[in-house]
C-alpha cells in the first residue's frame, strides 16, 4: 500500500511554495504522507532541507520567484510533465519579513513587502486558476498572519500591511472563483518556530508566549494540519475564510 494509494489528499496534486523551509516543508512532508504529488517551490534550493536528496519520487522541485509570472509558469509547466496534470491544490507559504515603524520605514521596506507577499499572491493564484477551472475544482490556501490579516503590530508596519493585503486578494479570490470549483482560504499564523521569525524576532519568543492561553510558540506542523484540513475535500464547503492558529494569541487580554 503505497502513500499515493490512501490517505485525505490520495491521488491530488498540489504545489507548496516556500517549501523548502519553515511552514512550507511541514506542508510538503505532510502531503506526501497523504497521499498528495507535490510541487516544492522555493526561491531556494535548500534552507531546513539539507539537499534535494530529501525528495521522493512524489516530489519534485521547482525553483521559483513568487515575483515572476514566467517563473509560476515554469513551476506548473513542471508539475504537468512530472505528475500529468496540473496542481489542483495551491499552498502559498512563501513570503518576506520586512522590519520597520512607520516613522523609520522607508518606500523601499513597503514595495519588498507588497512585491513578495501581496503581487507574489496574485500571480500565485492567476497561475493555478487556469489548471483548476481545466480539473473542475481546487483549493487554494494561503499563508497570511494574525499580523495584518487580524491586527496591527507595532514594529511591523510594511509586513502587518502587506499581510492585510495577501488575506484581502485571497478572500476576493474564494468570491470570483466559488463557481468555478474553486475554494480559497487564508491561514493567519501567530508566532510560528521557523528561520524567519526568529531571524526577525525583536523579543525572546520563548517568554513572549508564555501568558497565552496555550503558552507556547507554534510549530511548523501546527500550520501544516490545517492546511491539509483546507486542501482536502472534509472542507468542501469552507472558502472565504481567515482560518487562525495562535494560541489564542489575538483572542483577547489575558
Amino acid at each position: 500500500m503505497t502513500a499515493m494509494q490512501h490517505g485525505r489528499l490520495a491521488g491530488k496534486v498540489a504545489l507548496v511554495t516556500g517549501g523548502m523551509g519553515g511552514i512550507g516543508h511541514a506542508v510538503s512532508r505532510l502531503f506526501v504522507a497523504e497521499g498528495a504529488r507535490v510541487v516544492v517551490a522555493d526561491i531556494q534550493k535548500s534552507t531546513e532541507v539539507a539537499s534535494l536528496e530529501t525528495l521522493d519520487a512524489n516530489q519534485v522541485f521547482s525553483e521559483l520567484d513568487v515575483r515572476r509570472p514566467d517563473s509560476w509558469a515554469s513551476a506548473i509547466q513542471l508539475s504537468r510533465d512530472r505528475f500529468g496534470a496540473p496542481p489542483t491544490i495551491l499552498v502559498h507559504c512563501a513570503g518576506v519579513m520586512v522590519i520597520g515603524d512607520l516613522m523609520s520605514s522607508t518606500e523601499e521596506d513597503f514595495r519588498k513587502a507588497f512585491d513578495i507577499n501581496v503581487l507574489g499572491t496574485f500571480h500565485a493564484i492567476q497561475s493555478v486558476v487556469p489548471g483548476m477551472r481545466e480539473a473542475g475544482s481546487g483549493s487554494i490556501v494561503v499563508l497570511s498572519s494574525a499580523t495584518g490579516a487580524l491586527t496591527g503590530t507595532a514594529g511591523l508596519a510594511a509586513y502587518a500591511a502587506s499581510k492585510a493585503g495577501n488575506a484581502a486578494v485571497t478572500t476576493t479570490a474564494a468570491l470570483e472563483f466559488g463557481h468555478d470549483g474553486i475554494r480559497a482560504n487564508t491561514i493567519a499564523p501567530g508566532g510560528v518556530d521557523t528561520p524567519m521569525s526568529r531571524a526577525g524576532a525583536a523579543v525572546d519568543l520563548t517568554n513572549f508566549f508564555a501568558p497565552m492561553p496555550i503558552p507556547r510558540i507554534g510549530e511548523p506542523d501546527d500550520i501544516a494540519r490545517a492546511a491539509l484540513y483546507l486542501a482536502s475535500d472534509e472542507s468542501s464547503w469552507v472558502t472565504g475564510t481567515v482560518f487562525t492558529i495562535d494560541g489564542g494569541l489575538t483572542a483577547g487580554i489575558h
